[in-house]
């Protein structure tokens, strides 16, 4: 069976999972949630690796973003292993340095990415982008797509794409040859990764990802109400950010925790971090985000 067969059976069986999403209004989740997740689905495949079903999923996440190449990189790779090779690639193949624009936590403020690109021109770099885990919303147009002005983009397939591990988009061949050449390790979990990148041009998952949108600024304007202190004026993604500072953001995360509230703190550990990527599977209504604010804001006051 080639990859293109495989891919078309593997369609079938998401058809027939959003069925029994409509006959069983009560796991509505399931469309995202991995409890059902790709695993059994994906047994027969898990070993193959070919060219072919690698070129699928990378021909998948360029179209996806409007990008003219893209690589996917192996599931288990870190960030900073990534940027560390990315060096390799500028300084050893292209001969130039890069100038980078990286999703921070705090995301109160629109990155500028064309202005990113002015910036790396007049240093002679390559400009990277790095676009976190709001890659979903980019993927919908909900975002403004860095793929336009930088010579790389690096994407995090995780979070509001719901998929895994990261993609290196360019509009460059030659930086893509470069890539390929650098990138060359056998991809992990390559078939659930072209599999997801298929989910996510479908209907739903612009419906899902406005739904995030939302939520957010749902969340964020409550929270802003009840009198927590919460960064810039409205969120501008998938997040929402409160300044509390040191120990007093970690206890309060403890405490949201054990609430079935998910949080987390930044890398300085003086914010709290709210995604409304994995509240938006089962938080559907602006009424549930306003409630869950004030329960929040109870245990920040």
């Amino acid at each position: 069976m080639s990859a293109l067969e495989k891919d078309n059976e593997l369609l079938n069986l998401i058809e027939v999972k959003e069925e029994v999403v409509k006959e069983y209004p009560n796991t509505k989740d399931l469309t995202y949630k991995k409890s059902i997740s790709y695993g059994d689905m994906l047994e027969n495949y898990k070993d193959d690796y070919s060219k072919e079903l690698d070129a699928l999923a990378e021909a998948r996440a360029a179209k996806l973003f409007g990008a003219s190449f893209a690589v996917i990189l192996d599931s288990t790779q870190t960030y900073d292993f990534i940027i560390n090779k990315l060096l390799e690639l500028s300084n050893d193949v292209l001969g130039k340095p890069i100038y980078t624009i990286k999703s921070t936590d705090d995301n109160v403020s629109l990155i500028n990415y064309k202005e990113g690109k002015v910036k790396a021109n007049e240093k002679n770099d390559l400009f990277l982008a790095h676009v976190g885990s709001e890659s979903g919303l980019m993927a919908s147009g909900l975002l403004q797509n860095p793929v336009f002005y930088a010579d790389m983009t690096l994407v995090e397939l995780n979070g509001t794409l719901r998929s895994k591990g990261y993609a290196i988009l360019t509009n460059d061949e030659e930086i893509y040859n470069g890539l390929k050449k650098t990138f060359n390790k056998k991809k992990k979990d390559i078939v659930e990764i072209a599999f997801s990148l298929k989910e996510a041009t479908r209907p739903f998952h612009s419906v899902y990802a406005r739904k995030v949108l939302n939520n957010a600024k749902a969340l964020h304007s409550t929270l802003k109400e009840e009198g927590v202190n919460v960064l810039g004026n409205t969120t501008m993604n998938n997040k929402v950010v409160v300044s509390t500072g040191i120990p007093i953001a970690d206890k309060l995360v403890k405490e949201l925790n054990t609430k079935e509230i998910y949080a987390s703190t930044n890398v300085s550990r003086d914010m709290i971090i709210f995604d409304t990527t994995y509240m938006s599977i089962n938080k559907t209504s602006k009424e549930e985000m306003i409630n869950l604010a004030k329960e929040i804001a109870k245990v920040i006051r």
